[in-house]
Parts: C-alpha cells; sequence; structure tokens
C-alpha cells in the first residue's frame, strides 16, 4: 500500500467583498476541486449577500482528499441620502448635497458633500459614496431647468426737461416696475437722469429684470442776436446758437439766413440739439427810412437861361457829373449848361442809406416856341377893409413852355368894394421873351351883410344899398342923399302929403322913420348909423346881381309894415363850424327862431350860398351871414349870425416871397411842401418859417399833417 500523502488544500486567504459584489475563490494543492456550492473546478464564482464561509474539497491524482475553507466577508453599501430633485429657472443656481459616507465623486467631477449647478437645461446629476470599506453607493438628482422670459425694456431714452415719456416691456405675463406700477407701459416724467428697472414673470413662475435709462436734457440756449436796423435794399445776416439743428420760419435750416427784407419783418426759428429739445427765438430787422432821391421831371432849357434841380430829402447829395452846377452837393443846385447833360443823384441820410434818381437837362440853343397861357376862373375872397389882392398863381392853370417861363403878370391885381366879376389877362413870358395870354373870369365875395354888391368894409350904409347914385356924384345916395328929391330912389320915398316930400330914413338902431325929404339932411349928416332909405331893406331878400331897376323890396303904404311886424331871433355865434364843412346852411336854419309870423308861408335866404360859405371859411377865420325871412304878406324879418371857423386859417407872409416866408397857426404841425402840379419837394418840415431862395418861381402849396393847406408863390 502506497500511502501518498494527502495534499495541500488551499482556498485562499479570507476576504471582503461589499454587499452586491462578486468574489472569484481560486484553489489549489490538487487535481479536481469540489466546493461546498457543489461547483467543481479550482475557481468559484460567489456573490453572497452576506458574510459566507466556501469550504473546497481538494483530491489529487492519487485520489488523496483534504478540504480548505475560505470566508468571504460581505461588507453592507454605505446608506447615503441626496438631495431630491430640484426645478430651478434658467440662470439659477441649484445646490445639491449627499450624505452617508466618506468620499463622494459627483457627474461633475467635484469631491465635496455640498456642490452648486448652474445648467442651462435640465440636467440629471449622480454622485458615488464611497465608505471606509471601500463600498460604494450611487445616486442620481434630476435639476429641471424652466425658461426664463424676455425682459426687454428697450433702449436708453432721452427727452427733454419738463417732458413726459412712456417705458414698455415686453416678454412675461406679469410685470412690476421699480416704481409700484404693475402694468407694461408706465409713464414717467424725470426732472434729472434716471434708470428705471422692471421685473418680468412667466406663468412658470421664472422672472427676468431688465432696466432702461432716461436721461434729462435742459433745452437749448437759443439766441438768434440782437435786432437789427437797416437801409432799405441792403441785405443782412442774422445767425442763430446754441444748437445742433435750425429752422427758420422761411423754411431755411441753416444756422445763418442771409435775406433782403422789403419791410420791417420778425423772423422766427427753432433751434433744437441732438436730443430732440428745442428752444424758439426771434430776431427783428427793422428798415431806416428811405431817402427820397427825387430829381425831377426832365426839364427843357434855353441858351441863357438855367434848371433848378430838387433833390428829394436826406443829409447829404451828390450830383455827378460835376459840370454846370453852381454845388454839385446842394439839394437844390442850379444848373447852367450849354448842352444837354443827364445828371445822377445820390442822396444819403444820417444812417448812410442812399437813393438815386436821374434827371436830363434838355439845352435848346434857341427858343423860338412861344409859352402857352392857361388860366382858370377864381373867386376871391375881399378882407375886412373890402380889399382883395389877385396874383399870377390864383389864375395860372399850369401854363408850359418848352425853356420855362420867366414871368407871370395880371392887367389888374387889385380889387375894392364891389363885388362884382372883373374879367382879367395874364400875360406868361419865357426866357426867350416869347409870350402868350389868356382871359379868366375874377369873381369877388366877402362879408356883404346887405347885399348890395358892397363889400361890408366898404359899405356907409350897413343895411342900405351903396351902389345907389342916381346924381351921379360919385358917393352913394344912402349916405351923401341928392339933393334933388327927383333923385331920389323911388323905392325909398314913403309919400307926398300936402305937397311936402317924405322919404323913409333908417334910425339906428334899425328904426325906420318916414320923415320930410328937407330934414333928411339933419339925420343923415349928425347920425353916423343912419342913412338914406328903409331900415328893413337890410337882409338880402333878393337876388344880389338883380338889376338896378328891379326892385329888392316892396313897400306896403297902406300898412306901413314895420320890422316889428315879423320877429326874428337866432344864434348870435356859431363856433364849431370846420373849413370846408358841408352842411352850414343847415346849422344856420336850424339856429333861427322865427317868433312871429304876420303871415302864413314864408321864404328864407341866406347871404350867402353853400360853397361861399365853405369857401370863405376856408379864407377867413369868421364870417357874418344875414337870414332873411319873407312871409307871403311881403313881411320881413332879419337877423345876423357870425360864423367863427374851429381852427385858425393859414397865414403865409409875404406872399408873394423871395427870400423867406413866414407861417402863422402851425399850432405846432409838420407840414410839407408841393409844387403847384403836385409834385413833394420838402418834407415833415417843422418852424415857422421857410427859405425860399433857392427855390425856382412858381406856386407852391403847403399842407399840414392835418391836412390844413394854403398856397404861396415864390418870385426870381
Amino acid at each position: 500500500v502506497i500511502v501518498h500523502p494527502l495534499p495541500t488544500a488551499d482556498a485562499g486567504a479570507d476576504t471582503e467583498i461589499c454587499a452586491g459584489d462578486s468574489q472569484t475563490l481560486t484553489a489549489s494543492g490538487g487535481a479536481t476541486y469540489l466546493w461546498s456550492t457543489g461547483d467543481t473546478g479550482n475557481t468559484l464564482q460567489v456573490s453572497p449577500t452576506s458574510t459566507a464561509m466556501y469550504n473546497v474539497t481538494v483530491t489529487d491524482v492519487h485520489g488523496c482528499t483534504a478540504e480548505a475553507t475560505v470566508t468571504v466577508t460581505v461588507n453592507d453599501l454605505p446608506i447615503i441620502s441626496v438631495t431630491q430633485d430640484l426645478t430651478i429657472c434658467e440662470g439659477e443656481t441649484a445646490d445639491l448635497s449627499v450624505t452617508g459616507g466618506g468620499n463622494y465623486l459627483w457627474s461633475t467631477q467635484e469631491t465635496t458633500a455640498l456642490i452648486s449647478v448652474a445648467p442651462t437645461a435640465t440636467t440629471m446629476y449622480g454622485v458615488t459614496v464611497t465608505d471606509v470599506n471601500g463600498c460604494s453607493a450611487e445616486e442620481e438628482v434630476e435639476v429641471t431647468v424652466l425658461d426664463v422670459p424676455i425682459a426687454d425694456a428697450g433702449p436708453d431714452l432721452n427727452i427733454c426737461e419738463g417732458d413726459s415719456i412712456m417705458l414698455s416691456v415686453i416678454g412675461g405675463g406679469s410685470y412690476l416696475w421699480d416704481t409700484g406700477e404693475t402694468t407694461d407701459s408706465i409713464m414717467v416724467e424725470p426732472d434729472e437722469d434716471i434708470s428705471y428697472q422692471v421685473t418680468v414673470t412667466s406663468s412658470n413662475g421664472c422672472s427676468a429684470v431688465d432696466t432702461v435709462a432716461v436721461f434729462v436734457h435742459e433745452f437749448p440756449n437759443a439766441d438768434a442776436g440782437e435786432s437789427v436796423t437797416i437801409c432799405p435794399g441792403e441785405p443782412v445776416t442774422v445767425t442763430a446758437t446754441g444748437g445742433t439743428n435750425y429752422l427758420w420760419s422761411t423754411g431755411d435750416t441753416t444756422e445763418s439766413l442771409t435775406i433782403t427784407p422789403v419791410s420791417e419783418v420778425t423772423f422766427q426759428v427753432t433751434v433744437s440739439d441732438d436730443f430732440g429739445c428745442s428752444s424758439v427765438t426771434e430776431v427783428d430787422i427793422y428798415l431806416h427810412d428811405e431817402p427820397e432821391a427825387d430829381a425831377g421831371e426832365d426839364q427843357e432849357i434855353c441858351a441863357g437861361t438855367q434848371a433848378q434841380l430838387s433833390g428829394g430829402w436826406g443829409d447829404t447829395y451828390v450830383w455827378t457829373p460835376d459840370l454846370f452846377l453852381d454845388d454839385n452837393t446842394s439839394q437844390f443846385p442850379i444848373s447852367t449848361p450849354d448842352t444837354t447833360i443827364t445828371y445822377t443823384l445820390l442822396v444819403t441820410d444820417d444812417e448812410g442809406c442812399t437813393a438815386t434818381d436821374e434827371v436830363t437837362i434838355i439845352y435848346n440853343e434857341q427858343d423860338l416856341v412861344p409859352p402857352i397861357a392857361n388860366c382858370t376862373d377864381v373867386t376871391v375872397v375881399v378882407d375886412a377893409n373890402g380889399v382883395a389882392t389877385l396874383t399870377p398863381d390864383l389864375i395860372d392853370n399850369n401854363s408850359t413852355d418848352d425853356c420855362g417861363i420867366v414871368l407871370y403878370e395880371l392887367d389888374e391885381t387889385n380889387f375894392s368894394c364891389l363885388l362884382i366879376d372883373y374879367a382879367i389877362t395874364l400875360t406868361v413870358t419865357d426866357a426867350g421873351g416869347n409870350s402868350d395870354s389868356c382871359n379868366a373870369t375874377v369873381s369877388l365875395t366877402g362879408p356883404d351883410s346887405d347885399c348890395d354888391l358892397v363889400a361890408n368894409g366898404c359899405d356907409l350904409c350897413f343895411g342900405g344899398d351903396d351902389t345907389i347914385d342916381n346924381d351921379n356924384d360919385g358917393q352913394p345916395d344912402c349916405a351923401f342923399p341928392p339933393s334933388s328929391y327927383q333923385d331920389v330912389e323911388d323905392l325909398w320915398k314913403c309919400g307926398n302929403v300936402n305937397g311936402v316930400d317924405y322919404v323913409w330914413v333908417c334910425h339906428a338902431p334899425f328904426q325906420s322913420i318916414c320923415t320930410e325929404y328937407d330934414s333928411v339932411f339933419l339925420h343923415v349928416s349928425f347920425h353916423q348909423d343912419d342913412y338914406l332909405g328903409p331900415c328893413f331893406a337890410i337882409g338880402c331878400f333878393f337876388d344880389s346881381q338883380a338889376p338896378k331897376d328891379t326892385p329888392k323890396y316892396s313897400i306896403d303904404r297902406t300898412n306901413r309894415i314895420t320890422d316889428s311886424d315879423l320877429q326874428l331871433s337866432c344864434k348870435t355865434v356859431i363856433d364849431d363850424i370846420s373849413c370846408g364843412e358841408d352842411k352850414i346852411t343847415d346849422q344856420l336854419r336850424n339856429s333861427l327862431v322865427i317868433e312871429h309870423l304876420p303871415c302864413d308861408g314864408y321864404r328864407l335866404d341866406l347871404s350867402h350860398s353853400e360853397s361861399e360859405l365853405e369857401t370863405a371859411l376856408c379864407v377867413q377865420e369868421q364870417l357874418t351871414v344875414t337870414m332873411t325871412v319873407t312871409d307871403e304878406c311881403g313881411h320881413k324879418g332879419s337877423c345876423l349870425t357870425t360864423v367863427i371857423m374851429k381852427e385858425q386859417r393859414l397865414d403865409i407872409y409875404p406872399n408873394p416871397a423871395t427870400d423867406e416866408i413866414n407861417i402863422s397857426n402851425l399850432k405846432g404841425e409838420k407840414y410839407s411842401v408841393y409844387t403847384y402840379n403836385g409834385e413833394l419837394i420838402q418834407k415833415d418840415l417843422e418852424g415857422d418859417k421857410i427859405e425860399v431862395s433857392n427855390m425856382k418861381s412858381g406856386i407852391y402849396i403847403l399842407v399840414t399833417a392835418s391836412g390844413r393847406n394854403t398856397r404861396f408863390t415864390v418870385l426870381r
């Protein structure tokens, strides 16, 4: 018997595994192996759930057996606890933590028990926990990422101080501004730079924040400069400052504007900055008064004569060319050319403004063409003394001559007393000695209260007829009774009693007496106001131009009518009449009161016509008017009213003049001077004297600012 030694059975060293792990056991020392699990082979894969012993029987080639045991200790896995699955909004972070082990390894490779993650999308995070036995456990945490809303409050904004602006945000479902408002749009009106924040929250509870800044800008300091005064026709440039953009009232958009205004104007400009803030300002453009360059109409002169030039109105005058002139810087130079010449006048005022004009002096070597005389009829008012003076300018009606008229002559210039018409001849002579004549009717008018065609200033018998001179002694019979009763005006006779002749005598004041003719010389001689004829002859009962053989009144010799039979009263003075005022006769009639009218029906006669009243009051300051009432039975009554002009008329003296004229009753008014043809030669004058030595011969019209006017004549 061969005793073989037993095989050396070896199942390996005891080992430890973690729960859930497997372990390979390896036996040695034999040819065959039988594990306690029934498995054969020298290796055994085991996965015990708890500590276990495994036995192996080892058999060698001789059949000898031996046993070995190995213990597999099963260690429990670590018990770990992780954060529950989380939900966050995009952009937020989540804190993940784990407990139950000694070592940790997250899928983020972090090895701490607490980690923070900020996933942009839903993410699963894993963690492995290992204990001291090397056993490990794994766990996962899902972090769900929710979309956040789009919060867009728009770009930063610029406003002008005092303005408001609407802020709007888009995205999300609800809104909360830092002003406390919860609408998507809000109106703000900040007074300084500020930022506004808005929180936008969507339905999933996620929110986003945006900020918008509002910058507040002051208004630009718009300035277009000071007001400018320029000469007419002169361009001017105005410049605006204070901004970056400009809009003028003309539509121009440049910083500077150049214009040539034709009248005073105000330009407005809107000045804006880069932020749209704007201010408005304006600049006034004033025009100096333009000097008046008026060289007058072209003139024709003849050899040996001169032309008077007129320069308009300004401060300085320059005539070019400086030929044939006595002074080319005078306002009224005299030219004595020996050829046709054209002058250019440059007028400059004290502001430096200028104006120009031209005039041509046509020179004629010989004057063979006579002038053309033109006349117009005229009415001349006699003065308080019954005297009137006629000057050529009053009847000259633009007489003309190619070379200029140098002399105007009348065949009669002075008239007095008798208010009748006169035929007057005007002769005009030119520088060549050629002449022409025309005729005009000169009518005299003036105060004639008794309508006897003799002005009051020449009346010897106020109320009587001074034109009757039956005895042809050259004296009025009313003041110088005829020596013969036969020469007494029939209407002045009141009868014959017992062979004694009686006549009417007006005994002051207005008492008609019938007296013996032989005693009339005593009445008329010793009583200055007494005159031959009845008192009731006063009053202009009939046309003052009636022939002498037409009775001016009638006498009822049976009733012996006296003035007391018809009684009148009227205003003594009417002092609110203006020169040229119409309806003067209406005012006179309205002032008349008929206190007693013996017979129904009457006629009212005035000593002056409407036109005579208007004309007379423009020449003299007051006028006495007689109003006469005649009833149908022949009764008559008269009364006197003095009409006084409201404004005193203008008086010029001497007139005609050669060097200087004086003006009275201007009352401080400015006035201008025109030629007889209406050409303005001097404007807005002041003072009561005019130098006329530099004015050519002719008739001139002076017109005040209020329209009062008069004429004067300059002689050379």
